[in-house]
């Protein structure tokens, strides 16, 4: 697959996940829906790292600065996901 797929499939995603996050809004906390959303990732990227291990790819190896930024984008993916929450739950 080329990188325009993957660029659509992303936009179709994000698209589906807004509309979601939007019709949950009004329905459950902002907090507690962010830990589910996070929580649903997990398990969905634990599922593809444990498929991927079986298929005999090294998925633990990392290279010097891998964790750090994996933690870095982490913490901002979290606050862009706490301020959108945020930002639908109050009608803005």
């Amino acid at each position: 697959m080329n990188w325009l797929t993957f660029a659509l499939a992303t936009i179709v995603f994000y698209s589906l996940m807004d509309f979601f996050i939007k019709l949950s809004s009004t329905k459950i906390h902002s907090g507690l829906g962010g830990l589910i959303i996070n929580f649903t990732s997990t398990v969905v990227l634990l599922v593809f790292l444990i498929f991927s291990k079986l298929q005999g790819e090294k998925v633990l190896e990392t290279k010097p600065g891998g964790l750090v930024y994996s933690v870095l984008a982490g913490g901002g993916d979290r606050h862009c996901h706490h301020y959108f929450l945020k930002d639908v739950c109050h009608g803005n």
